[in-house]
This record gives C-alpha cells, sequence and structure tokens, in this order.
C-alpha cells in the first residue's frame, strides 16, 4: 500500500514537472508585434460577434415575449359556431374568457 502511494506521488511531481517546464517554455516564447496585434484584432472582433449575436437573441426573446395573442379578425365577425354548445357558451364566448374561468 505505501509502495503504490509512493509511486502515485512520484507520477503526480512528474506531471507537476512537465506542466511547470511547458509553462516556462510557453512563457518565453516572442512573438511578432505584428502578429501579436492581429491576435489582439482578432480576439475584440471575435468578442463583438458574440456580443452582438447575444443582443439579437435577447431582443428576440423580448419580441416574443411581448408579442401580442395572435387574434383572428374572420372568426370574430363569423364565428364558426354562433349556437351554445351543451354547457351555454358559443364559439366566440369561449374565444373571449380566461381558460379557467366559465364563459359569461
Amino acid at each position: 500500500m505505501a509502495v503504490r502511494k509512493q509511486l502515485e506521488l512520484t507520477r503526480m511531481e512528474r506531471v507537476q514537472n512537465i506542466t511547470r517546464t511547458a509553462i516556462r517554455r510557453a512563457s518565453n516564447i516572442e512573438v511578432n508585434p505584428q502578429t501579436k496585434r492581429n491576435l489582439q484584432e482578432l480576439f475584440v472582433n471575435f468578442s463583438l460577434i458574440l456580443i452582438c449575436l447575444l443582443l439579437i437573441y435577447i431582443i428576440v426573446l423580448l419580441f416574443h415575449y411581448y408579442r401580442p395573442p395572435a387574434s383572428s379578425g374572420a372568426s370574430m365577425s363569423h364565428p364558426v359556431s354562433a349556437a351554445p354548445s351543451a354547457d351555454g357558451c358559443t364559439t366566440q364566448d369561449y374565444m373571449h374568457t380566461d381558460r379557467y374561468h366559465d364563459c359569461p
């Protein structure tokens, strides 16, 4: 059991050493100033595009949420069934009432 823990520790130390070495090498890389500027501009453009897409998505959601309910003018002036049903309500009555309340 102790040998296994020691092996795990040496593996962890090796991984940590490799990670430290890779970070040290990456931090020492020199980049051409023009390339650095291009990458910065690319990142800014990408961020702006993401922000615009997010705003468009929010606007579409707001329009969808605040859109008035679709009213069918033809059925209002010419109801499908003007005769009362078994409960005494017409089609036009159902269209003007909340689904949780009885028709007038």
